[in-house]
């Protein structure tokens, strides 16, 4: 009876471990897909559209001092 009741237990631990399992890997895809796009987005980057996108922000270069 107890050897029952111990391999049920076993069993049900058994899946939730495997589920988490699975939920982190899913969970490392995405951050490697974000990854990925973080680095192409730094590629395409510029100083310039850096500078250019700063100046905006500050509304700088619009108006005489």
């Amino acid at each position: 009876k107890f050897q029952d009741i111990e391999e049920t237990h076993l069993i049900h631990i058994k899946e939730i471990i495997g589920s988490l399992s699975n939920a982190i890997k899913e969970i490392h895809l995405q951050i490697g897909q974000v990854h990925e796009e973080f680095i192409n987005n730094m590629a395409n980057t510029t100083v310039e559209s850096l500078i250019q996108k700063f100046a905006e922000s500050k509304g700088t270069g619009k108006e005489r001092p």
